[in-house]
């Protein structure tokens, strides 16, 4: 099966989640994230869509991705609770009111998926 037709098959099946299923297994993946959350400077990500809501485990040593406009991704630790949607609709810390942070500075990154295939290999959006 292709990565395309697989990812539609996981977005689909993610989609009919109720919220109340959704809800319980974002806490879940929080409950087993907790002893990783640490270990320093994480990097994760805000949720988009119906992806796993990891929010109730944030701190405040979780930076999160910038997409520039050249397609690199950046992260930034937010100093304020300023967000804004880039061009795919997705939330991100407004650069001006945050601490950008190294690649060398992050211990762990939180990366959502929409699936894996039969090799374990991530598919995302």
């Amino acid at each position: 099966m292709d990565k395309a037709l697989q990812r539609k098959i996981c977005l689909e099946n993610r989609k009919s989640l109720s919220e109340e299923i959704r809800k319980e297994f974002s806490l879940l993946i929080c409950k087993r994230l907790l002893p990783y959350l640490k270990q320093g400077m994480i990097m994760s990500y805000l949720p988009y869509a119906q992806e796993v809501d990891i929010s109730p485990v944030n701190t405040d040593q979780m930076a999160y991705p910038v997409i520039k406009e050249d397609g690199i991704m950046e992260a930034y630790l937010p100093q304020t609770a300023s967000y804004l949607r880039n061009r795919y609709h997705i939330l991100e810390p407004d650069i001006v009111s945050s601490r950008k942070i190294e690649a060398d500075e992050i211990n762990i990154i939180v990366v959502p998926i929409v699936g894996f295939d039969e090799n374990l290999n991530r598919l995302g959006h």
